[in-house]
């Protein structure tokens, strides 16, 4: 029996519909992305047996470093392992996460990416996901480096494009290999997203528990467009929940904070 996913391009039109209304009543852009993800998490499912498909989801904005809340400032220069952060340096934030463990339902839990400094081309390419992920958008590195105010995206892609890799097992782009892809029997791996104002950029990254064909990837371009309908109504304005918000968040089994 072939182990792929089935999705229906009728169930992504009712998903793409719902994800343009998430932010209404909310207070800020983290909390629409909260709902965001929470609603890919539960409702992106097999087409022939209902079962739900991510192991975990999660959205990032890139961001800059001057802007965040004080403990991403402090765990970004973590990250930068010395180096001088600029208030313009550019951080590919996680601004929201919701997966199978309690660890992965919030983004205060992560241990490696709350907030990653984005300091220069190489260190982007180095870091096989997010330099993969950039290329398949069809996003030069330097423009998230320093971005600007039009924008993003290569004039010769879509303007929503996907990160696809169809076999997450072995595959050079998917780090933890050991710790998370084969501990938690992660099939393949999706990213979608675009351009917000500003010269940001978000993207949404999919853990799946069976494998997602390219025919499958390709009816995602909808639901980018429709999560980025609700983040912009808060582009501009407030961005995060507030630091002291997060305790009860951080109440959790150290054990099970793998990412």
């Amino acid at each position: 029996m072939d182990d792929a996913a089935e999705l229906h391009r009728r169930d992504m039109v009712e998903l793409s519909a719902a994800l343009r209304g998430m932010s209404a009543g909310a207070s800020c852009m983290e909390e629409t992305a909260r709902r965001v993800v929470r609603h890919l998490y539960d409702n992106v499912r097999d087409g022939r047996t209902g079962q739900r498909l991510p192991v975990l989801a999660r959205l990032f904005k890139t961001h800059p470093f001057g802007q965040l809340p004080p403990s991403l400032q402090e765990f970004a220069r973590g990250a930068a392992g010395g180096q001088v952060l600029s208030d313009e340096t550019s951080c590919l934030t996680l601004l929201a996460s919701h997966g199978d463990l309690p660890a992965w339902n919030s983004r205060h839990t992560s241990v490696g990416h709350q907030a990653i400094p984005l300091t220069s081309a190489e260190m982007v390419r180095q870091s096989p996901m997010i330099g993969q992920l950039l290329e398949q958008f069809g996003i030069d590195p330097q423009t998230v480096i320093a971005p600007q105010s039009n924008i993003l995206l290569n004039p010769e892609k879509t303007a929503y494009n996907i990160f696809h890799v169809e076999h997450a097992v072995g595959s050079p782009y998917v780090p933890a290999q050991r710790e998370f892809v084969e501990r938690y029997g992660i099939a393949s791996v999706l990213g979608f997203g675009g351009p917000l104002i500003e010269g940001n950029l978000f993207a949404i990254i999919l853990f799946t528990r069976k494998r997602l064909t390219a025919e499958a990837a390709a009816l995602f371009p909808s639901i980018a467009l429709s999560a980025e309908l609700a983040l912009l109504s808060f582009a501009g304005n407030q961005i995060f929940v507030p630091d002291e918000a997060r305790a009860a968040e951080l109440s959790v089994d150290p054990e099970s904070r793998e990412l």
